[in-house]
């Protein structure tokens, strides 16, 4: 409970106590994850190395909260040596024999939430310290996505996903969706329609809305990998709507669907149709990529790199990473990962990516 203060604003208790909702929220969505889950799967690396396994992610998660704490409290910056040991990011691809059993890091888990829970009740509100909160909720959704796609690849059946006022998600990503929260703040009260006077839509306004519902359907169906079935919901939004963002999508789906010649002329025609739009180049990229044309491959991920409207940004630029690291250009891979964390500073592929190239750098000049 919050300690007997007259000083408290009835907007800051309200806010405090929607932070401790969202952290329990976020809590019971990481945790439903990783329910019913064996030790031998919470240790599985997954097929990603950068990845790493369940434990990691989970005890990780425990370790960033801690040190995110730290910011509000300097006494808590110390972190003991043994957590970063086992769950520090150095420790991502480390042997799997030093993770402890998960009765500990459940243990840890609960430590952390119950010391963040105390400093939300008990310190006074000063400049950032909502935003200290926000990421804690935020790091948390984000390794849950991790631990969601890794329990995936070990064939366990998805789970409830949160659903709250505040939670939102993020459809441009490779794993859709990535949840996330962008303020403590409610959402304003509905406007009631009047029943006499009922809002007029134009045709066009109603031709976009069910373009955009048929989009988010068809990324819903990925989600659960029905291709076929978000094939035919973005062929549907393309009909109430054209658009590049649906022709991308189709062509997204074709080539999941082994069929990369339709997939690369549907993006064409979205850079016909919108050439601002840099998912195509990206993607066409790749394409060139699977048949071993380097030369242009290059072409389209620089462009994909200029395109004005692009989410996320970071994509050619790891895209460019991994090809010249595989044609045995190393710095040029770390320009290109090195600005791919301008836009994307916590990618743990690029994080991992980068110390490594930069330690094969440092042996070949000694």
């Amino acid at each position: 409970m919050y300690p007997p203060s007259t000083e408290r604003r009835p907007a800051e208790i309200a806010w405090r106590r929607t932070a401790r909702n969202e952290l329990r929220r976020a809590r019971r969505y990481l945790l439903s994850l990783v329910r019913e889950l064996s030790e031998e799967e919470l240790e599985w690396p997954g097929g990603n190395e950068t990845l790493s396994c369940i434990k990691w992610q989970a005890g990780h998660v425990a370790l960033r909260e801690r040190e995110l704490l730290g910011a509000l409290v300097p006494a808590l910056a110390g972190t003991d040596s043994s957590r970063h040991e086992c769950f520090g990011t150095e420790a991502r691809s480390g042997a799997l024999a030093d993770f402890p059993p998960w009765s500990e890091i459940e243990d840890e888990l609960a430590a952390s939430r119950r010391l963040t829970e105390a400093l939300l009740s008990t310190l006074p509100e000063r400049e950032g310290l909502r935003e200290i909160f926000l990421q804690v909720v935020n790091h948390e959704y984000e390794h849950a996505r991790y631990v969601r796609r890794l329990r995936s690849e070990l064939g366990r059946s998805p789970v409830k996903e949160p659903t709250g006022r505040l939670v939102e998600f993020d459809l441009e990503v490779d794993e859709a969706p990535r949840f996330f929260l962008s303020a403590f703040e409610q959402p304003g009260p509905r406007r009631r329609r009047s029943v006499a006077r009922p809002a007029v839509v134009s045709l066009e306004e109603h031709r976009l809305r069910r373009a955009g519902a048929c989009l988010a359907e068809g990324h819903a169906r990925v989600t659960r990998g029905d291709y076929a079935g978000a094939l035919e919901s973005f062929e549907e939004a393309h009909r109430w709507q054209p658009s590049a963002d649906a022709l991308t999508f189709q062509g997204w789906m074709h080539s999941l669907l082994d069929d990369v010649e339709t997939a690369e002329q549907l993006c064409l025609q979205a850079i016909e149709l919108d050439p601002e739009f840099g998912n195509p180049y990206n993607d066409i990229g790749t394409f060139c990529l699977r048949r071993q044309d380097v030369e242009s491959a290059i072409r389209w991920f620089e462009k994909a790199k200029e395109a004005p409207r692009y989410e996320p940004r970071h994509f050619p630029y790891i895209n460019l990473g991994r090809l010249y690291l595989s044609l045995g250009q190393p710095e040029r891979a770390l320009d290109e990962f090195e600005a791919a964390l301008r836009h994307d500073p916590e990618n743990p592929e690029v994080l991992q990516a980068v110390r490594q190239i930069r330690r094969e750098l440092r042996r070949g000049r000694r």
